[in-house]
């Protein structure tokens, strides 16, 4: 039983969280490599577990590690636990070869904590071995060093899985034997297939291992260092609780040491401490119990921690990473399935109107369903197990709720016949799953809220209840006033039907792998309901036009089965007395990617090409008009600069014998989008990496493209927007001497054009180093606060908000996230006060295609999409929008779930500053006096509260609170009025 739901547990390390600890016992007698693990020497030092997946969650298919040593080499064994034993995979044979799709663990040492490089080991399910030596920014690493080490893999029997046994000589790492009590940094990392888990002992930041900074701790202890082996977490409940192992003193006098537990709650925190004694060379038993009395309410999060210290807690032998948890009140959960069993009795009593046969069948799957219940026991059986059985009796129950709700609403249009199928809608902020039974609200009428010159969106989700019916139509008629004389007309509305893509198991923590609504497909005479599915959602844009005019529209929408009857449901729009801008306030910037773009080739072996500029022109327009997405090197795909120094082979502005530019197709581009609705556009962008600093020559090449292109620009009316990139993803003080040079330049020759600096997640002390030398700073979401970028907005500067390879906590642009992601980042850009946002591509299609490649290779119509969507293991990533064929075979774009709440976030940022707007006007008019109370209300209403975005890492999952509190903003505004 597949169980979606988003809470997406908030398990982010607090900065004051100390890494997990361990130390390395020195083995008495080395084990031998064969990957085994029987050797005395394993069962003598410290087991390591609880990994944790890279999002943050503990991992379903666990793996321990021991570590030990002599005066030659490290010793590592790895037991991976695999509940799929059946499914692992290791395919890769050569030496340093690609392990993406093999089962795999992975060493990460820094045996210098104050050094500049770490050392990677992995060996995949065969043992075959990966090794390199990396610099501290994870990416450039010397793969040319093989050390000599070994690596032997075995088979767990029980419980099942695979083993790996390494022996790594200090010799080969450039370290003598350590002495008692030197330091490592390490991580202990394991990537499982099966299940798609990646997953690692000291918890991982940002999707990848590749963290130095956040690496546990490794302490060499001697052979006299103390062991301890702890059973599995069986998760925290309220009265008393049990942390269970043993302690193996090693040494050979009485070992006093301190067992620690901690659970921390959202409202409090439990715990307890025990002082133990333990003889000399035995092993004994550990048992700690502590009381939980505080108030735990079914699902609250916590996180749990413990450590073995000496008598005084000084010393520390091992520290546990903190482990996430929810509290599930099983009892609690049952109960309310009876009391949700017995609402649904009394309900088909009352009901009366049900076609003959149909209330009889609702009352049979209820006791079948009722009789489950008493099955079920919350004191018996695996937890996955009673979460499974719950989870389906809860669907069960649901799916009658809604039938019955059905048949209360539009059981009148059929006139006593069975209902062929029903209607529920949901916002555009909520996931619509093909294979979950639909849990949203069952309505006959719909009810929007928009400004003038807006986007709205919602969901229709047609359930069907006979299974011979698989394609409907989906119709929707003018909206008119009460009057009728005022007309939003049907063209304006549009209707698609979303499509699914395949998700593959991602390097982040989700609730779900498999298919996921995103890509929009083209509104065709007939919707089909795929096979298999429970559920058809079609997704809903209604556009206001700027002129029209202010009031309650109404409308009707049917929905007509094919071969069967139709449902007509009510859209009501109200339209509020003020309009969005064509040009928005907030910055957003989606680079387009001309040089990936992938492109049907006719059947001919040169399938992947360079987009003509009219095509790229298009697409810009595209984002622009339909989304608010500004693509960031729109009016130019590549300059010249970039076309010499990047091997960029299409030229799209030529040198003349004088040495000049034609800038004309720049001209008109820039012309084509600024009508559409572009704010912002760059110049160009300076390469980042380049050892030693640019050569004299790309200077000079620089300012005499700049000098012109600003020129020209200036000439046109169009420079005052213009933005010219510094770098992309400043991580270093490499880094910041190569924005201090471009910075320059362009003071030099493009004086008062804006210079934008994008930094890394690493570059902390950026606002302080390069003080003087960005105008526009954009850091990773996740490093705003921890380096304190508002101190660029107090010097007067501007912040716009980054992402790439965002995760959880923070929100994100993946397909696998939660729909209301993409719209919630415009509202922390005004809550912090960020003037725009930047992705680092919308379009990177260069998985799409491949050589003899077909029409069905884009195919649009299926339960699926067949485009590879999935980049670095992150899905949707950098792929807000799609590639598809139209009937020419040309190349043409589809929109996407997420692409339709990154504009509604646009337009709910330009709601908020037309709000401060009128009120600043109201103020400058000296009419804040008379209505004093209706400003101090807007002025609250400026201030988002903590309950939607408390943190950029704590924000509402719930799309009820962001819907309710935009239509407070809207009717303030309106309440306002105009300020004469």
């Amino acid at each position: 039983m597949i169980v979606l739901f988003f809470s997406f547990l908030a398990v982010a390390l607090a900065q004051d969280d100390p890494p997990p600890l361990t130390v390395c016992r020195q083995a008495e007698t080395p084990p031998v490599i064969d990957g085994k693990l029987d050797d005395p020497c394993w069962s003598e030092t410290t087991e390591i577990g609880n990994f944790l997946l890279l999002g943050g969650a503990l991992a379903r298919e666990q793996t321990r590690v021991c570590v030990t040593y002599d005066r030659e080499n490290l010793y590592v064994a790895f037991s991976c636990l695999e509940s799929k034993a059946g499914e692992i995979r290791g395919s890769q044979k050569k030496h340093d070869g690609a392990m993406d799709a093999d089962d795999s663990v992975e060493l990460f040492l820094n045996t210098d904590v104050t050094g500049k490089a770490y050392y990677h080991l992995a060996a995949n399910a065969r043992g075959v071995q990966v090794d390199a030596k990396r610099n501290f920014d994870g990416v450039r690493k010397n793969a040319d060093w093989n050390p000599k080490w070994r690596s032997v893999a075995g088979t767990l029997s029980s419980p099942s899985g695979w083993t790996v046994e390494m022996a790594i000589p200090f010799a080969e790492i450039g370290v003598k034997s350590p002495s008692e009590g030197t330091q490592w940094g390490v991580n202990f990392c394991r990537q499982e297939q099966p299940m798609g888990e990646i997953s690692s002992w000291a918890p991982a930041e940002r999707g990848f291992f590749h963290t130095p900074e956040k690496f546990g701790t490794m302490v060499f202890g001697g052979t006299g260092a103390p062991a301890l082996q702890l059973a599995p977490l069986a998760g925290v409940a309220p009265g008393e609780n049990r942390v269970e192992g043993f302690v193996r003193n090693n040494a050979g006098g009485s070992f006093n040491a301190r067992f620690l537990v901690e659970a921390d709650f959202d409202r409090f925190k439990a715990g307890g401490c025990k002082d133990l004694v333990f003889p000399g060379r035995k092993k004994m038993p550990l048992n700690i119990v502590y009381q939980v009395s505080g108030d735990l309410r079914d699902g609250v999060s916590y996180r749990w921690s413990c450590r073995l210290t000496d008598s005084t807690g000084e010393k520390v032998y091992y520290r546990s990473p903190r482990i996430p948890g929810i509290y599930h009140d099983w009892n609690g959960q049952i109960e309310q399935l009876k009391k949700q069993s017995a609402d649904i009795r009394e309900k088909l009593k009352k009901q009366g109107g049900f076609p003959p046969g149909v209330g009889e069948e609702m009352a049979v799957r209820l006791q079948r369903t009722m009789d489950s219940q008493n099955q079920l026991n919350a004191r018996q059986g695996s937890q996955d197990g009673l979460e499974g059985k719950i989870t389906q009796n809860r669907q069960e129950l649901n799916a009658l709720e809604k039938e019955i709700q059905g048949y209360e609403i539009f059981g009148g249009q059929v006139e006593k016949k069975r209902l062929d199928f029903y209607v529920g809608t949901a916002p555009g902020t909520e996931s619509i799953f093909r294979h979950v039974d639909f849990n949203g609200r069952v309505a006959g009428d719909v009810e929007i809220f928009s400004a003038k010159n807006e986007f709205e969106s919602f969901q229709l989700a047609v359930v069907p209840l006979n299974k011979k019916v698989g394609k409907f139509k989906v119709e929707i008629s003018d909206l008119k006033d009460a009057s009728g004389s005022k007309t939003i007309a049907s063209a304006h509305i549009r209707v698609n039907q979303v499509g699914y893509v395949e998700t593959v198991a991602p390097s982040y923590a989700v609730p779900y792998v498999g298919y996921w609504p995103d890509p929009l497909r083209p509104r065709k005479e007939t919707l089909s309901l795929d096979s298999g599915a429970r559920v058809l959602p079609v997704w809903i844009t209604v556009y206001v036009p700027a002129d029209a005019g202010t009031g309650d529209y109404a409308g009707e929408m049917t929905v007509q089965g094919i071969d069967s009857h139709p449902l007509r449901l009510k859209l009501n729009v109200h339209v509020w007395n003020f309009g969005l801008p064509k040009q928005k306030t907030v910055v957003t910037q989606f680079n387009t990617l001309a040089s990936w773009s992938s492109v049907m080739g006719k059947g001919s072996a040169d399938y992947l090409k360079h987009l003509p500029p009219q095509t790229h022109r298009e697409i810009c327009r595209f984002l622009i008009e339909n989304y608010h997405m500004g693509p960031w090197n729109g009016s130019i795909q590549y300059s010249p600069i970039e076309q010499m120094y990047r091997g960029v082979p299409k030229n799209y502005l030529r040198r003349d014998k004088n040495g000049g530019f034609d800038f004309s197709t720049v001209g008109e581009n820039l012309r084509s989008f600024i009508d559409a609705g572009l704010n912002r556009y760059f110049l160009m962008s300076f390469p980042i990496g380049v050892p030693g600093g640019y050569p004299e020559k790309f200077k000079n090449d620089v300012r005499d493209y700049l000098r012109q292109y600003a020129g020209f620009l200036k000439q046109k009316g169009l420079l005052d927007n213009g933005y010219i990139y510094l770098c992309d993803e400043a991580e270093n003080e490499n880094d910041y001497e190569l924005i201090k040079e471009s910075s320059r330049i362009c003071r030099e020759v493009a004086p008062g054009v804006k210079r934008v600096g994008v930094f890394d997640y690493r570059a902390l002390d950026a606002p302080v180093k390069l003080k003087g030398f960005v105008d526009i700073w954009v850091p990773h979401m996740d490093i705003y606060e921890k380096g304190n970028f508002k101190q660029c907005q107090d010097r007067g500067e501007e912040v716009w908000f980054y992402s790439c390879n965002t995760t959880h906590p923070y929100p994100g642009y993946y397909s696998d996230y939660p729909s209301l992601d993409p719209r919630i980042i415009y509202w922390m850009c005004w809550k912090y006060n960020a003037k725009g946002f930047l992705c680092w591509a919308g379009n990177a299609w260069y998985r799409a295609g491949k050589p003899g490649n077909s029409r069905k290779d884009f195919d649009q119509d299926g339960p699926k999409a067949s485009w590879k969507t999935s980049c670095n293991m992150k899905n949707g990533c950098s792929y807000v929008f799609y590639p598809a064929l139209d009937e020419k075979g040309g190349l043409r774009p589809l929109g996407s779930v997420r692409a339709e709440n990154i504009r509604d976030g646009v337009e709910d940022y330009e709601y908020f500053h037309i709000l401060k707007e009128r009120v600043e006007a109201l103020k400058k008019a000296g009419a804040q006096d008379k209505r004093a109370a209706e400003v101090a209300e807007a002025e609250k209403l400026l201030a988002i509260p903590g309950h939607i975005v408390k943190a950029l890492d704590d924000y509402t999952q719930n799309p009820a609170d962001l819907h309710d509190y935009r239509r407070k903003v809207g009717d303030m505004i309106e309440k306002l009025g105009e300020v004469k």
